[in-house]
């Protein structure tokens, strides 16, 4: 028996998919995740290991890859400057921060292997950038859709999310990425 581990089965070549059976895994439960992550030393400070299982949804490969683009540094940077977006107060630092982050990631991931596309390399940071700016909105959803914090009309993390689709769409458009993440710096502050 061989097991093959993918994330596209549809760039496996004909031939190995016919002869495959496709098992998909559910992710690990919380107290198992956070099992696995207290028998490995992920050089994370313990206060950030609670954030770290949160973000990757089940999955201790999305905690290595967390970890790997720097996710814990992108946190302390980003989360005070999209706290004021939030409220509607703009950051001329927000843009350079996300832009700087996805830079350096890709740097990481560039300097890591002698094979590594800077340009694959930057999608790949963008792509990560942009999932972690729409959990923290979703996070943001999840709060303000509670009875406690319930708001009127369209929640702004509703469309923050909505914003950073679109951002995504214009870095796979080839659009700078400093101009993409000052466009979005300013709809994540627009209230």
């Amino acid at each position: 028996m061989i097991i093959l581990v993918t994330s596209s089965p549809d760039r496996l070549i004909p031939t190995i998919r016919s002869r495959s059976q496709q098992v998909r895994f559910a992710p690990l439960d919380r107290h198992s995740l956070k099992t696995w992550a207290n028998s490995r030393d992920l050089g994370v400070p313990p206060d950030e290991i609670d954030w770290l299982l949160e973000q990757s949804e089940g999955s201790p490969g999305e905690v290595l890859k967390a970890i790997e683009f720097g996710l814990p540094a992108w946190r302390t940077r980003l989360a005070p400057l999209l706290a004021g977006a939030s409220r509607g107060k703009y950051s001329s630092s927000l843009a350079p921060a996300i832009a700087e982050s996805i830079e350096a990631a890709a740097a990481g991931i560039v300097g890591a292997s002698a094979q590594a596309s800077k340009e694959a390399a930057t999608r790949a940071a963008a792509t990560r950038m942009f999932r972690f700016l729409s959990r923290h909105y979703r996070t943001e959803l999840r709060r303000t859709l509670t009875p406690a914090g319930a708001q009127e009309g369209e929640p702004h993390a509703l469309r923050a999310i909505d914003a950073i689709g679109r951002a995504e769409r214009l870095v796979d458009s080839q659009v700078h990425l400093s101009f993409v993440a000052e466009w979005l710096s300013g709809e994540l502050s627009s209230v």
